[in-house]
Protein backbone atom coordinates (compact mmCIF):
# COMPACT_ATOMS: atom_id res chain seq x y z
CA UNK A 1 0.00 0.00 0.00
CA UNK A 2 2.79 2.33 -1.09
CA UNK A 3 2.55 6.25 -1.71
CA UNK A 4 3.84 5.86 -5.23
CA UNK A 5 0.32 4.98 -6.90
CA UNK A 6 -3.15 5.08 -5.89
CA UNK A 7 -6.35 3.37 -7.39
CA UNK A 8 -9.59 3.48 -5.85
CA UNK A 9 -10.23 0.29 -4.96
CA UNK A 10 -6.50 -0.47 -3.57
CA UNK A 11 -8.00 -1.06 0.02
CA UNK A 12 -6.49 1.89 1.83
CA UNK A 13 -9.93 2.78 2.70
CA UNK A 14 -10.70 -0.56 5.13
CA UNK A 15 -6.92 -0.50 5.94
CA UNK A 16 -8.01 2.98 7.77
CA UNK A 17 -10.82 1.53 9.56
CA UNK A 18 -9.10 -1.97 10.38
CA UNK A 19 -6.52 0.50 11.92
CA UNK A 20 -8.46 2.65 13.74
CA UNK A 21 -10.32 -0.66 15.17
CA UNK A 22 -7.10 -2.05 16.54
CA UNK A 23 -5.96 1.18 18.00
CA UNK A 24 -5.20 0.34 22.14
CA UNK A 25 -7.49 1.77 24.03
CA UNK A 26 -9.78 2.85 21.12
CA UNK A 27 -13.67 1.59 23.10
CA UNK A 28 -12.32 4.41 25.95
CA UNK A 29 -10.43 7.61 23.88
CA UNK A 30 -12.08 7.84 20.77
CA UNK A 31 -16.08 7.53 21.47
CA UNK A 32 -17.71 10.83 21.31
CA UNK A 33 -14.28 12.50 20.42
CA UNK A 34 -14.47 13.77 17.25
CA UNK A 35 -10.95 15.80 17.57
CA UNK A 36 -9.91 12.06 18.98
CA UNK A 37 -11.20 10.56 15.89
CA UNK A 38 -9.95 12.66 13.26
CA UNK A 39 -6.41 13.12 14.68
CA UNK A 40 -6.17 9.18 13.95
CA UNK A 41 -7.52 9.69 10.65
CA UNK A 42 -5.07 12.63 10.06
CA UNK A 43 -1.98 10.25 11.50
CA UNK A 44 -2.60 7.23 9.55
CA UNK A 45 -2.75 9.55 5.73
CA UNK A 46 -0.10 10.70 7.08
CA UNK A 47 1.87 8.07 7.92
CA UNK A 48 0.62 4.48 6.58
CA UNK A 49 -1.57 5.62 3.13
CA UNK A 50 -2.72 8.81 1.63
CA UNK A 51 -6.28 9.39 1.73
CA UNK A 52 -8.23 11.83 -0.46
CA UNK A 53 -9.70 13.82 2.80
CA UNK A 54 -9.45 17.44 3.20
CA UNK A 55 -7.00 17.49 6.07
CA UNK A 56 -6.39 19.60 8.68
CA UNK A 57 -5.31 22.95 7.08
CA UNK A 58 -8.29 23.18 4.73
CA UNK A 59 -11.02 21.72 7.60
CA UNK A 60 -9.24 24.66 9.46
CA UNK A 61 -10.50 27.08 6.73
CA UNK A 62 -14.14 25.78 6.46
CA UNK A 63 -14.78 25.29 10.53
CA UNK A 64 -13.79 28.50 10.67
CA UNK A 65 -16.50 29.84 8.02
CA UNK A 66 -18.97 27.33 9.81
CA UNK A 67 -18.25 29.15 12.91
CA UNK A 68 -18.83 32.40 11.55
CA UNK A 69 -21.90 31.45 9.44
CA UNK A 70 -23.80 29.18 11.92
CA UNK A 71 -25.48 27.81 9.02
CA UNK A 72 -28.58 25.74 10.67
CA UNK A 73 -28.45 22.46 8.23
CA UNK A 74 -25.59 21.91 6.17
CA UNK A 75 -25.36 19.34 3.39
CA UNK A 76 -22.13 17.84 1.88
CA UNK A 77 -21.64 16.26 -1.76
CA UNK A 78 -18.86 13.12 -1.41
CA UNK A 79 -18.43 12.01 2.40
CA UNK A 80 -15.49 9.79 1.84
CA UNK A 81 -14.30 8.08 4.84
CA UNK A 82 -16.40 10.79 6.95
CA UNK A 83 -12.98 12.92 7.84
CA UNK A 84 -15.51 15.82 6.77
CA UNK A 85 -18.54 15.34 7.83
CA UNK A 86 -16.78 14.61 11.32
CA UNK A 87 -15.07 17.81 11.05
CA UNK A 88 -17.82 19.78 9.62
CA UNK A 89 -20.80 17.88 11.36
CA UNK A 90 -19.37 19.04 14.54
CA UNK A 91 -18.35 22.58 13.61
CA UNK A 92 -22.06 23.10 12.68
CA UNK A 93 -23.56 21.15 16.38
CA UNK A 94 -21.41 23.08 18.12
CA UNK A 95 -23.51 26.54 18.13
CA UNK A 96 -26.24 24.92 17.61
CA UNK A 97 -26.83 23.70 14.18
CA UNK A 98 -30.00 21.18 13.84
CA UNK A 99 -28.65 18.95 11.00
CA UNK A 100 -25.90 17.85 8.73
CA UNK A 101 -26.13 15.37 5.65
CA UNK A 102 -23.54 13.85 3.66
CA UNK A 103 -23.73 12.29 0.31
CA UNK A 104 -21.81 9.64 -0.32
CA UNK A 105 -22.13 7.53 -3.73
CA UNK A 106 -19.73 4.43 -2.90
CA UNK A 107 -21.38 2.09 -0.57
CA UNK A 108 -18.08 0.92 0.72
CA UNK A 109 -16.54 4.42 1.85
CA UNK A 110 -20.30 5.20 3.59
CA UNK A 111 -20.17 1.99 5.40
CA UNK A 112 -16.51 3.74 6.69
CA UNK A 113 -17.65 6.74 7.25
CA UNK A 114 -21.10 5.74 9.40
CA UNK A 115 -18.71 3.71 11.90
CA UNK A 116 -16.09 6.77 11.91
CA UNK A 117 -19.25 9.17 12.42
CA UNK A 118 -20.62 6.83 15.30
CA UNK A 119 -17.50 6.07 16.81
CA UNK A 120 -17.23 9.95 17.23
CA UNK A 121 -20.38 10.60 18.91
CA UNK A 122 -22.33 12.18 15.44
CA UNK A 123 -24.61 9.79 14.54
CA UNK A 124 -27.70 11.62 15.94
CA UNK A 125 -26.59 14.64 14.09
CA UNK A 126 -25.58 13.44 11.41
CA UNK A 127 -27.61 12.02 8.05
CA UNK A 128 -25.38 9.78 5.53
CA UNK A 129 -27.18 9.02 2.79
CA UNK A 130 -26.13 6.71 0.26
CA UNK A 131 -26.91 7.69 -3.30
CA UNK A 132 -26.11 9.55 -6.03
CA UNK A 133 -26.26 13.11 -4.74
CA UNK A 134 -29.07 13.88 -7.47
CA UNK A 135 -30.85 11.07 -5.89
CA UNK A 136 -30.25 12.26 -2.65
CA UNK A 137 -31.39 15.40 -2.95
CA UNK A 138 -34.69 14.63 -4.63
CA UNK A 139 -35.03 13.08 -1.14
Amino acid sequence: MGNSRYSREDGRELALLQHISSLPHVETSLPGNPEAVLAKIDRFARDQAHLIHIGPEKGAVMTFLIAERKPKIMVELGGYVGYSTILFGDAVRRPGGKHYFSLEIDPVNAAIASLLIDLAGLKDFINLLVASAHLSLAR
